[in-house]
């Protein structure tokens, strides 16, 4: 019993698809956690960059920022378009883009 693995691309994709729809029919409902804004107000205040990795839809991830206006923080936006692949590598695109070896240390959660 199983998946067969040559549906496997198939039915990962339709999930995704169902996951990126769910998302953007609920971003109206997208809230900040809390202290996010002062907590990024503080490492803008530190000179740091700031960018935000997602396994979610680029169109999700840049709108839930404004809803909660914390787009203003944000120098990298990273996540696949609607319905693409997420790419293996986002966080490492962010980081490089961050230049995190310069900072020393990289937060992801």
């Amino acid at each position: 019993m199983g998946v067969d693995p040559i549906r496997r691309p198939v039915i990962a994709a339709e999930m995704e698809r169902i996951m990126n729809r769910v998302e953007l029919e609920g971003t109206h409902l997208s809230k900040p956690m809390r202290n996010a804004g002062e907590t990024l107000f503080s490492l803008r205040q530190l000179g740091l960059a700031i960018g935000i990795a997602t396994r979610g839809c680029r169109e999700y991830a840049i709108e839930s920022m404004r809803l909660t206006r914390l787009n203003g923080y944000v120098d990298h936006p990273r996540a696949p378009r609607l319905n693409e692949p997420l790419p293996p590598l986002l966080v490492a695109l962010v980081a490089d883009e961050l230049d995190f070896r310069r900072l020393g240390g990289l937060k992801v959660g």
